[in-house]
């Protein structure tokens, strides 16, 4: 591959991997001014006690914070991915009930990971295969490995929630046996 080739492709990636860091951080700041707003009206409606200087016990340091921040987050994404689950949603929910996820943003989780773990999969993998391999037939073999990847990590999501069911029903069966 020459050189020119593969400076442009790293700058196409370098662009791509900016333009990401930039939509998170730009869907960061809309979830924080969410919720921040939403607070607010909890407040005027009185239906909250007014914000104190101090934290709630059981809250947590940082790293709580940034979990709380980041299930925030994916359950936000996960809302605007889950019109893809359709009219199965409903079955969903009770089978992730039933593996002993029952949060309530326990559907959106799974449908950010349903949807945005393949099409991760797939950008790495195609940045990996237009940077190692040349242009043309070769790109075959390669690009078939970045699709079963993928589909491999839509299913693996669906395999994992299966096997706690299992796991789970096992258990139980046998508790009362």
């Amino acid at each position: 591959m020459s050189e020119g080739l593969m400076q442009n492709m790293f700058w196409l990636a370098f662009g791509g991997l900016a333009l990401v860091s930039l939509g998170c951080a730009a869907l960061l700041h809309h979830e924080v001014q969410r919720s921040r707003l939403a607070g607010r009206l909890h407040r005027a409606k009185a239906s909250t006690p007014p914000r104190q200087g101090t934290r709630p016990t059981g809250q947590g340091g940082s790293f709580a914070h940034a979990v709380r921040s980041a299930r925030a987050v994916i359950a936000g994404i996960g809302e605007r991915f889950a019109a893809v689950l359709g009219g199965e949603a409903h079955d969903t929910a009770s089978e992730l009930a039933s593996t002993g996820f029952r949060s309530r943003d326990a559907l959106l989780i799974y449908a950010f990971l349903k949807t945005v773990l393949p099409l991760i999969a797939v950008t790495v993998g195609l940045v990996w295969m237009l940077a190692t391999t040349n242009i043309g037939i070769d790109m075959l073999f390669p690009a078939a490995k970045v699709i079963a990847a993928a589909l491999f990590l839509s299913k693996g999501v669906d395999y994992v929630v299966s096997h706690r069911c299992r796991c789970r029903c096992c258990r139980t069966s046998s508790s009362r046996a």
